[in-house]
């Protein structure tokens, strides 16, 4: 699993850990320029750029009830109680216990 603020903290480790993963052998791609433009793009500085660019997410899922809405956001906790209902919070946690998750492990109070 990857959180999030690995991500943002330390996105080169985390590429890595993700290219492991996979079984690709990032060692040897490092002085490869696609890998450093895909590390370099995956920084929060380049999302939040490629944002701004684009006017909206870039994934566009909010594109149609939060049109001004980004993949990132302030971080400020509880946020999404903004955006999802209780139905969601139901399926999510339901999905979640799935795979043995608990939904506690994402909340904080």
């Amino acid at each position: 699993m990857i959180t999030y603020e690995n991500l943002v903290r330390d996105p080169k480790s985390t590429f890595q850990r993700v290219h492991n993963y996979l079984g690709y052998d990032v060692r040897l791609n490092e002085n490869n320029e696609k890998y450093k433009i895909a590390l370099d793009m995956s920084i929060k500085e380049s999302i939040v750029k490629f944002e701004n660019a684009y006017g909206r997410s870039i994934l566009g899922h909010f594109k149609d009830e939060f049109p001004n809405e980004k993949q990132l956001r302030d971080g400020r906790i509880g946020k999404w109680k903004d955006y999802l209902s209780v139905n969601d919070f139901n399926y999510i946690t339901q999905r979640l216990q799935e795979y043995d998750i608990s939904i506690d492990d994402f909340i904080l109070e």
